[in-house]
């Protein structure tokens, strides 16, 4: 009997080390994929949920290391009400989450961090982790430019369409972590012609509609971009570029020589009388709508894209666009206008296509 009851003993002591060596693991997020790192040394991390656990930490890490960066010596703690919220820490802090809360702030953000005591614990709600908290004030800090949450802009863009039923949801769209991810990094890789641009205050995400993906537009006496579609890495740096070297040729180069060169590498002319042959109810009609009347007569012209074919001013975009990604054929496809860019408007940069993990040297 006594001997029963010592193999029992050891089999329940042999079934629970067994137990202790292979523990069930919990099931783990998906991480954004800009985030994950093919190496990882350790054979204890080798499954692939753990390595997209610690790619997370990654992406985590490199937002900490820029709020240092941009954030060094925080000032002494004030409270504010803002939008509601009783909030305090950090003047800085608190000013620039104002104005990414912006003056019409969506309800359903504000809903999220009622119980904050401060500005970074706000965001974190409302972006749904700290990454995104801290690259959101990174990038108003260090661009200028706020990725709001207002309402205001959502609906500027409104006024614009003759059906507000155009637009599917009743309100404005919250960044996520991967489209701050994105947004941050593309803004990184601006040549400094771009950063701080005058007038340039905001971008706001907006919902899907007509067939907007993106949009540069006027805000009273400044200038905003809305953003209809997911910043979805490549695609998400190519939209941000595109519309932001609308505003560069816009407030910088939409008078003088650089933009009458620009012009003439391509034969771009206007028909002085396009208004009243837009209004016209017919196909010739919908072309001049479409182009604003500019035709490109240049039959060897070279364009980066077939939307470049359009008019002249997203012919300008969507070049500096290709530039700026550091696009390898583009200086083989459109050889004067790479030029163009490399000599008149970026002398001196060294392109630097923005990047799509989370091990930078910048933030470090």
């Amino acid at each position: 009997m006594a001997l029963r009851r010592l193999c029992v003993i050891v089999l329940i002591l042999i079934s629970t080390v067994s137990f202790a060596r292979t523990p069930a693991r919990p099931a783990l997020p998906e991480a954004p994929a800009e985030c994950q790192i093919n190496a990882v040394p350790d054979p204890l991390l080798d499954t692939v949920a753990l390595r997209k656990v610690l790619n997370e930490e990654v992406c985590l890490q490199e937002a900490r290391n820029l709020h240092a960066k941009y954030f060094p010596n925080p000032g002494p703690s004030v409270t504010r009400t803002i939008a509601g919220l009783h909030l305090h820490g950090d003047a800085e802090v608190l000013r620039l989450g104002t104005s990414i809360l912006g003056t019409l702030p969506l309800p359903s953000a504000l809903a999220r961090a009622q119980h904050c005591p401060d500005m970074i614990c706000t965001l974190t709600m409302i972006f749904g982790s700290e990454e995104g908290a801290l690259r959101a004030l990174v990038i108003a800090k260090r661009e200028g430019i706020v990725p709001t949450i207002s309402q205001r802009v959502f609906n500027l863009l409104k006024q614009d369409f003759a059906s507000v039923s155009a637009f599917t949801g009743a309100e404005g769209v919250i960044w996520t972590t991967s489209e701050l991810r994105v947004m941050e990094h593309a803004f990184r890789a601006l040549p400094p012609s771009m950063r701080r641009m005058p007038r340039m205050q905001t971008i706001a995400r907006v919902p899907a509609g007509t067939s907007m993906g993106a949009r540069w537009m006027k805000d009273g006496n400044d200038f905003t971009v809305a953003v209809a579609q997911p910043l979805a890495a490549e695609w998400g740096s190519r939209t941000l570029l595109h519309e932001l070297s609308h505003h560069l040729q816009g407030i910088s180069i939409s008078s003088g020589p650089k933009w009458t060169r620009f012009k003439e590498l391509s034969g771009w002319e206007r028909d002085p009388d396009w208004e009243r042959k837009a209004q016209q109810n017919t196909p010739l009609g919908l072309a001049f709508r479409q182009s604003f009347g500019w035709n490109a007569r240049k039959t060897d012209a070279c364009f980066p894209s077939e939307y470049a074919k359009k008019n002249v001013w997203e012919d300008y975009a969507d070049s500096a666009t290709e530039y700026l990604m550091g696009t390898p054929d583009f200086a083989f496809k459109c050889p004067s206008k790479f030029r163009y860019f490399r000599d008149h408007v970026f002398p001196g940069f060294v392109v630097k296509p923005p990047v799509m993990d989370c091990n930078s040297d910048d933030a470090n």
